[in-house]
């Protein structure tokens, strides 16, 4: 257990300082979620409310810093190895496994990243791992665990939808991990009972704006329709690889293993352990593998069950090898070895452009998420004309999102609609008239003329200058770079198009 701890405190340090030092700017996800905590509601368009809430709940703190916007993604994922632990610990009640279900949750690609990214995952996968822990208590002692799973799943619905698929995990935990399935079906349906209310802020703020989350899901997963076309087979099986590569390929067959090995029986002890562990994974990716044969699916919307299957490794790996001393400790460091590696070649392309021999943009993982801090105090500069300051826009509610983040004074950035996009929580918040007839200082992405449809409501339009966020390597390679231009007398028209949800 020192040890465990030991390691999971090392790890949560680590993170906290390469969120102070590290490379990277917010992506545009967390740069978007820090606008919501600007303007704290009961929901938001696309997600519930929770990130926002942690995120204002942070900044008070810390203030509106990189420090401020992350910090809680490192308390979080500590939070949920801590629970990781503690599950492990209940399920088999060896330290060794626990240790080993710690390392190889610290060495997957996607918890790394999701311990200094603050998205919605962060609460997500906290909750999620309580929810999970909290069943087993409730499976093998005191009913009042239900209570604590119930407060968990609804907590967890508030951070990201997906908790829901929770239900039937705990369902089939229920079946085949329970020895009174009566009592524990009982104690479920308690627990559901308690998560239900928890959902009423986003129902209330949806009933307010015409549900328009619903009706983002529903386009989101194609149920809508208008959605983009899709080959089944190109889905399917970037779906699989998505999941291999967000847990790293050697330990995606050591996961693959243990699955087969705990599904089939080959262990005669701890069963019912074994069956929740895979209760608890198999049912999330099965689910999202049929849903992608549908529609798109993302590599980390499957996060929570690489949480189970790390501790069902960590307690076959101890089982079955039976390492002692200086064996033991070899294979933690190989895996961590591999783990980091994987994180490290993640930001390699940061180290050889210091290096003087980068790699091309668009083969470069950390692209999006570099250049932000050079491009606020370039925009602010432009803004700043004849002792005025223009008002912000472009056409894009992420980079509205990181200029807003970036920019000194960090303004209300406006996000237009010039055809083709997607309706985001900046059309819920509305406020464009407020540009109406105003001078505005427009971004756009990469080194382009001005828009034609922005130059159709502008008087007149030219050029400012252009900002490279990453420098391009070579020939063929543009690099990422942001256009200035500014627009006068910006007209109140008609929008481009029907928006997209």
């Amino acid at each position: 257990m020192p040890a465990t701890l030991a390691l999971l405190l090392g790890g949560a340090l680590f993170h906290l300082a390469y969120v102070v030092v590290g490379p990277l700017s917010l992506s545009p996800d967390e740069a978007h979620y820090w606008e919501w905590s600007r303007r704290l509601d009961w929901s938001y368009y696309s997600k519930g409310p929770a990130v926002a809430w942690i995120i204002a709940a942070s900044t008070a703190l810390l203030g509106a810093t990189e420090l401020g916007v992350r910090a809680p993604a490192v308390l979080l994922a500590l939070g949920t190895g801590l629970v990781g632990m503690r599950l492990s610990l209940d399920l088999f009640a060896s330290r060794r496994a626990a240790f080993l279900a710690a390392a190889l949750g610290a060495s997957l690609p996607l918890y790394s990243a999701g311990s200094m990214l603050m998205t919605i995952d962060a609460p997500f996968l906290f909750f999620w791992s309580i929810a999970a822990w909290s069943t087993w208590r409730a499976l093998r002692g005191p009913g009042a665990w239900w209570v604590v799973c119930g407060v968990a799943i609804g907590l967890g619905t508030l951070g990201k939808y997906t908790m829901a698929l929770f239900v039937p995990c705990a369902i089939g935990a229920v079946a085949l991990g329970s020895r009174d399935r009566r009592a524990a079906a009982a104690g479920l349906a308690c627990a559901l009972a308690i998560a239900i209310p928890f959902a009423a802020p986003i129902v209330y703020w949806n009933a307010q704006h015409d549900w328009v989350s619903l009706r983002h899901v529903l386009a989101q997963t194609g149920l809508a329709g208008g959605g983009e076309a899709f080959s089944r087979l190109r889905t399917v099986s970037n779906c699989l690889g998505s999941q291999i590569g967000v847990v790293s390929p050697g330990i995606f067959a050591a996961m693959a293993v243990t699955v087969w090995r705990f599904a089939t029986g080959r262990i005669e002890e701890r069963r019912e352990e074994h069956h929740f562990l895979l209760c608890m994974s198999i049912p999330l990716l099965a689910f999202f593998l049929a849903w992608s044969a549908h529609d798109k699916v993302e590599a980390n919307w499957a996060a929570p069950a690489w949480l189970a299957l790390t501790i069902a490794v960590g307690a076959d790996w101890d089982r079955r090898l039976g390492l002692e001393g200086w064996g033991f400790r070899a294979l933690v460091a190989l895996v961590l070895a591999i783990g980091l590696g994987i994180v490290f070649l993640a930001h390699f392309s940061v180290l050889l452009e210091r290096a003087g021999a980068p790699i091309p943009t668009r083969l470069d993982p950390t692209s999006r998420a570099r250049g932000w801090r050079a491009l606020g105090p370039a925009i602010a500069e432009a803004a700043t004309r004849g002792g005025r300051t223009l008002p912000i826009a472009t056409a894009s509610y992420q980079m509205a999102s990181e200029i807003a983040f970036y920019v000194p004074s960090q303004p209300v950035v406006y996000n237009l609609d010039l055809g083709g996009r997607r309706k985001n929580q900046c059309d819920v918040w509305g406020g464009i008239e407020a540009i109406f007839g105003r001078d505005i200082l427009f971004v756009g992405e990469g080194e382009t003329d001005v828009p034609v449809v922005l130059a159709a409501r502008c008087s007149r339009a030219e050029r400012l200058g252009v900002v490279t966020l990453v420098a391009p390597t070579g020939p063929g390679d543009p690099g990422r770079k942001a256009s200035m231009f500014l627009c006068a007398d910006y007209r109140n028209v008609v929008p481009a198009g029907p928006l997209r949800y």
